[in-house]
């Protein structure tokens, strides 16, 4: 049985939720029992009666949950399959939970800072096209060959308005398609996500963001006692990026053969060099998990920081586009009248 992955928000409310049950002395069978009651998320609702059913058939919570597909991400099974076995599976729910709201608190800033230039890129394509209709309204029309041309591609009226938006949202709405079809698989998602970070603004972003959750999920899996092997590949898969995630297996490699963890990294070609440093650094002295939990914070607000300047850089892209058509438009309407004049001169005399 394959099924959807559940909402962050569910995940979230989950985790406290079944945390704070445990913790409280309740058996898992009652904490269950609690958590799909308190859960509005109906899918949710339905998986953990379903968890709970093969729980009371004999079967561990971890292998109960891998049974549902991919319902609850990878991360979320390894950790508490872990937390089962040692003893500290409400600890381990407690900090799931703050690793799926850190995580939801960045796609909120993304979408926070990027909506607004999104909003004028629509904005300036709907206003071409209600440009298009009201020249025509306001043209002769038995002088359609005279009428203004504003774009120069002979686009004006109603069937002008649509084939621009055509144009326009067409190859956007298409483009996103195939990126949510084929980021489904892996390949797909490495093929789009390394596409992106050859754009220098958007590089950084996406580098920032899938170190920050990298350093979160392995700090986490390292605390749990799970080889440095199954947390370099539940770390690399958190971040969500394809490019990190196509990195595990070569990473993986290099630390069977022998190498250091900071090698490894370093050989992905995919840290930096202050990165690596600081890893180095952690291994000398055994705190790995540590470090790399002290200074997650900090690479989230560094991650925050370069999707600020990756929206302002987005922000006045498009300003600059709508800018330089304005000042297109001001030439083609110069010309037209400059044509005009000509024209009724010549005819004068």
């Amino acid at each position: 049985m394959f099924s959807a992955p559940i909402k962050s928000n569910s995940l979230i409310l989950m985790c406290r939720t079944l945390g704070n049950s445990l913790t409280a002395g309740l058996d898992f069978n009652r904490a269950f029992k609690v958590t799909t009651e308190k859960t509005s998320d109906p899918r949710l609702r339905s998986v953990l009666k379903d968890v709970l059913l093969d729980i009371t058939q004999g079967s561990d919570i971890a292998t109960a949950m891998e049974n549902r597909g991919n319902a609850f991400p990878e991360l979320m099974t390894s950790m508490v399959r872990v937390g089962e076995h040692s003893g500290h599976f409400p600890e381990v729910l407690k900090d799931l939970a703050e690793h799926y709201e850190r995580n939801k608190d960045l796609k909120r800033e993304l979408w926070a800072q990027l909506t607004m230039p999104i909003i004028q890129m629509f904005a300036a394509i709907f206003i071409i096209a209600f440009m298009l209709l009201i020249i025509d309204m306001f043209s002769d029309p038995t002088k359609k060959d005279q009428t203004f041309d504003p774009l120069g591609l002979g686009l004006t009226g109603v069937q002008g308005a649509e084939l621009w938006l055509l144009m326009t949202l067409g190859p956007l709405i298409i483009g996103f398609a195939i990126y949510k079809f084929t980021s489904r698989a892996l390949s797909g998602k490495k093929f789009f996500h390394s596409i992106f970070m050859k754009i220098p603004v958007v590089s950084s972003c996406m580098h920032n963001f899938a170190i920050a959750r990298f350093s979160w999920a392995f700090a986490l899996t390292q605390q749990t006692g799970l080889s440095v092997l199954r947390c370099i590949d539940i770390s690399l898969r958190a971040t969500g990026n394809g490019v990190y995630m196509a990195a595990s297996p070569q990473m993986i490699t290099d630390l069977k053969e022998g190498a250091l963890l900071s090698d490894a990294m370093r050989n992905s070609g995919l840290f930096t060099e202050e990165y690596l440093q600081i890893v180095e650094v952690a291994e000398e002295t055994g705190t790995v998990p540590e470090q790399l939990q002290r200074i997650s914070p900090q690479l989230q607000d560094e991650a925050r920081r370069s999707l600020s300047r990756m929206a302002s850089a987005f922000s006045w892209a498009i300003r600059t586009v709508v800018a330089v058509f304005i000042i297109f438009l001001i030439f083609r309407m110069a010309l037209t009248y400059i044509n005009m004049i000509q024209e009724a001169t010549k005819e004068a005399m």
